[in-house]
């Protein structure tokens, strides 16, 4: 009679054992109205509220009014998450630095945000000076389930918005400045260009010294501005101005003037 007690007790330590093993490997989200989400590993829903376990063993609740749904979570996309948010509390940049409370919009996603800045700040050449403040999420670009957002890279004239998206973030990749077209192939298009408008392209010569200015923008783009001779339908020689702009992709646009 007494092995049979002690094999009952062993068995019975062994399923409270299985039990609250299985209990703690599940993982809920309880997805809000405003975006945001809180991850617990048990949850009871009452009459106007949702109680529950959040997953470091903290007690809580929530308004059922502001519950847009409860559901099992992705455990390797949560596991992603928590490394973003490790990353935004050990950076460069800090939440206050990006007056979130002006931007109600961000707030749900404000641990992509900070660590998405912080990240091109670090990958990207353009972005060594960067704002904050100015990360915001984008209007047109994105889905609801893969939002975009972007920050300001540079001063004045010479600043360029940044775009990255949820899942750039999330799967860390690498944020690199875009090349620019070698400046001597860009010269030459440019030249090829004025020919192919000149009634006698044979008499184009295209200034590559005096007259020329070459510029690299922030956004990939190269600019180039000269001037050539020609002679036109009268056979008469004029000097005209060109501007163009291009890419390491080829001619964007050009224009030509007198």
């Amino acid at each position: 009679m007494i092995k049979i007690n002690l094999q009952y007790k062993f068995v019975f330590l062994v399923l409270i054992v299985l039990l609250s093993t299985a209990t703690a490997n599940e993982l809920y989200v309880i997805n809000l109205v405003d975006g945001s989400k809180i991850y617990t590993v048990d949850f009871v829903k009452n009459n106007n509220t949702y109680s529950y376990t959040s997953e470091n063993g903290l007690p809580g609740f929530v308004a059922t009014d502001q519950v847009l749904s409860v559901a099992e979570a992705n455990k390797k996309q949560r596991a992603k998450e928590l490394t973003v948010e490790k990353k935004s509390t050990n950076s460069k940049f800090k939440e206050s630095d990006f007056l979130f409370q002006y931007k109600p919009k961000t707030i749900p996603y404000k641990d992509i945000v900070i660590a998405g800045v912080n990240k091109i700040h670090n990958d990207d050449k353009r972005c060594k000076k960067i704002d904050p403040g100015s990360a915001f999420i984008s209007p047109t670009k994105g889905s609801k389930d893969n939002p975009v957002f972007f920050v300001t890279c540079g001063d004045g004239l010479e600043s360029v918005n940044v775009f990255f998206s949820k899942s750039d973030i999330m799967d860390d990749i690498t944020f690199n400045a875009p090349e620019h077209i070698d400046h001597l192939s860009a010269i030459d298009i440019c030249e090829s260009y004025a020919k192919s408008k000149s009634t006698h392209p044979s008499t184009v010569i295209f200034s590559r010294v005096s007259s020329l200015n070459v510029r690299d923008t922030l956004n990939g783009n190269t600019e180039i501005k000269s001037t050539f001779t020609a002679k036109n339908s009268f056979g008469l020689e004029l000097q005209y101005k060109i501007s163009c702009l291009l890419n390491p992709n080829g001619l964007i646009e050009a224009s030509i003037s007198e």
